[in-house]
């Protein structure tokens, strides 16, 4: 389990994201919502772990932004750690299905 700290900068480096997302593409009301409601750590774990491929997902790959998505931040490696192993899989499974890093 994350420490609060680390919660902490993930939530900051998920504010960060929004910002980056919004400067660039469009609002992510859900994840805004979710992050509200949940804390930035618990919403990236339902986005990720969800079944339907999230409408903002969606919108970033179309704008050829992936980069910018809640998957790509959870797999780099300052946080990487702080997330279980199947969240991992998930988020890679993701953006491999959709041509990042490829």
């Amino acid at each position: 389990m994350p420490t609060q700290a680390q919660l902490q900068a993930f939530h900051q480096a998920a504010v960060g994201l929004i910002n980056s997302i919004e400067n660039r593409v469009y609002r992510p009301n859900h994840f805004i919502s979710l992050m509200a409601e949940l804390g930035a750590y618990e919403a990236a774990c339902q986005v990720i772990h969800s079944q339907k491929i999230p409408d903002g997902f969606l919108t970033l790959q179309q704008a050829g932004q992936l980069r910018l998505t809640i998957e790509a931040l959870v797999l780099q490696p300052e946080w990487a750690e702080i997330f279980e192993p199947e969240t991992l899989r998930l988020a890679r499974e993701r953006l491999t299905a959709f041509g990042y890093g490829q």
